[in-house]
């Protein structure tokens, strides 16, 4: 086999075709020259050029070639190596006077140069959107650059969109990053609510200029606190329950912390002073854990005839001094006691008061309410007969502490008693009273004491004796 020349060059990135193209920027296009001369005086047929590694395809302008005639064959392709990349091309053809076949090769080579750059965000690389940070928490940017390829890369340059230069407490410039070395700085900084997003960008300027970036993201949540306040077991989203005058309230407040770090000084008031100083008392500043619940309470009395609403709130901080608070409503109504009034209890003319002897609860049937009277068959239904004339049947459809009883100057007849020669009347009956209602064979004496003041006692009428008050009162 003759020594025949036989040439393989590498270009890109607008250097000239040569054999050791030298550095080149990883990913670039890239362009293999295969050069073939033929030295014989014969012509050469089936010419082949081929690679020992991927070029794709090479192109060759004829499969002949005359005595002292050359030609170029192509193959295109990307830099896909990282440093020293080499290959060899190899060209066979037969010799159209011997009839023998030859074989001729060449190599030629390129460094592929490229920065391997990751940047991490408290430890987290890559970081996106999905890493949760809390406001006001402390972030640390870490970022590495590694220089991968087989030659030095000088003048680089790390930045970050938003924090700036970095590096600047080593060189605000590095002047070198050799062959297989890294470099590494940090930035701190502290989370802002939202999704925030920075980007490392690297300018390497010798032996090429070229620069490569990544991003790294995080989302901002805030601290949160949730409160709850309810009375009597039931919630703001309730309408206020109804209670009677005087009874006694339970409040309930139940903070949970929804944050990702400690809640301290976690603080409960309410718009009501009084609640405020007993949770002061009982349930001061304290420290909450994340997703821990807590809860306070506090008592007070039904105010009477009154719808209540009063607002609490629970205020905290995380570990960065920002703070969080939240609120909750709740409320009550009193029930207005209609016989524990004047006129009726409120009752109009239809109705009249009746107590419920079977009132076991707030939360059941109310213990005074107002009832339609029935018809006395006069196709009306008035119960407030006060001063009307009255007989021994007639009930008067009482009202409380009104009955029908014989009108005497000094006193009353007691209920269910009188005399004919009395005129009945339906009328206010001191001794009526739940509390304090004549036996039936007493009447009720009202008089004036020494002083002045009215006297009201239950007269057993003869030949009875006794107290005169309830069913043995008369004997």
């Amino acid at each position: 086999m003759c020594s025949a020349p036989f040439f393989k060059y590498t270009s890109g990135d607008g250097n000239p075709p040569t054999p050791n193209l030298g550095p080149i920027l990883k990913g670039s296009p890239i362009t293999w020259s295969y050069v073939f001369m033929n030295p014989f005086p014969a012509t050469l047929s089936n010419i082949v050029v081929t690679d020992n590694k991927p070029v794709g395809t090479i192109t060759c302008p004829s499969t002949t070639l005359g005595s002292n005639v050359g030609m170029t064959c192509l193959a295109s392709g990307t830099a896909t190596a990282t440093g020293l990349y080499t290959n060899t091309g190899t060209v066979t053809f037969t010799n159209s006077l011997s009839g023998l076949p030859g074989t001729y090769m060449a190599t030629s080579s390129y460094s592929g140069v490229t920065l391997n750059i990751q940047k991490s965000t408290n430890g987290v690389a890559g970081a996106t959107t999905a890493l949760k940070l809390e406001q006001g928490q402390p972030v640390t940017w870490v970022y590495t650059v590694t220089n991968p390829s087989n030659v030095d890369l000088s003048s680089v340059a790390i930045s970050d969109d938003k924090v700036g230069p970095l590096c600047m407490t080593d060189v605000s410039l590095i002047t070198k990053i050799a062959a297989g070395a890294s470099t590494a700085c940090t930035a701190m900084g502290n989370a802002a609510l939202g999704v925030y997003t920075n980007v490392l960008g690297v300018a390497v300027n010798a032996p090429l200029a070229f620069s490569v970036t990544t991003p790294n993201s995080y989302t901002g949540v805030p601290p949160q606190i949730t409160l709850i306040k309810n009375v009597n077991g039931v919630g703001p989203a309730s309408a206020p329950i109804q209670v009677n005058t005087g009874d006694m309230l339970t409040w309930t407040y139940v903070v949970q912390n929804l944050g990702l770090f400690d809640l301290s000084t976690v603080t409960i008031s309410d718009s009501d002073s009084a609640l405020t100083m007993q949770l002061g008392m009982s349930c001061g500043p304290f420290t909450l854990t994340p997703n821990e619940i807590a809860t306070c309470t506090a008592t007070s009395m039904a105010a009477i005839n009154t719808f209540y609403t009063n607002t609490a709130s629970a205020v905290a901080s995380n570990p960065f001094d920002v703070q969080t608070s939240d609120t909750s409503h709740s409320g009550y109504s009193t029930i207005v006691n209609p016989c524990h009034t004047t006129s009726n209890g409120g009752c109009d003319i239809h109705t009249h008061c009746v107590f419920d002897p079977g009132f076991t609860s707030h939360t059941g049937p109310k213990p005074y309410y107002c009832t339609p009277c029935p018809d006395r068959g006069t196709g009306e239904t008035f119960c407030s007969n006060v001063g009307k004339v009255c007989d021994d049947n007639d009930d008067c459809y009482p009202r409380p502490h009104v009955h029908c009883t014989a009108a005497r100057r000094r006193g009353y007849w007691g209920e269910g008693e009188g005399e004919g020669r009395h005129l009945k009347r339906c009328r206010d009956n001191p001794c009526v009273a739940d509390a304090y209602r004549c036996n039936r064979h007493a009447i009720c004496v009202v008089s004036v004491g020494p002083g002045g003041e009215e006297l009201v006692e239950c007269v057993c009428r003869p030949p009875y004796h006794g107290p005169g008050v309830g069913e043995g009162g008369c004997v």
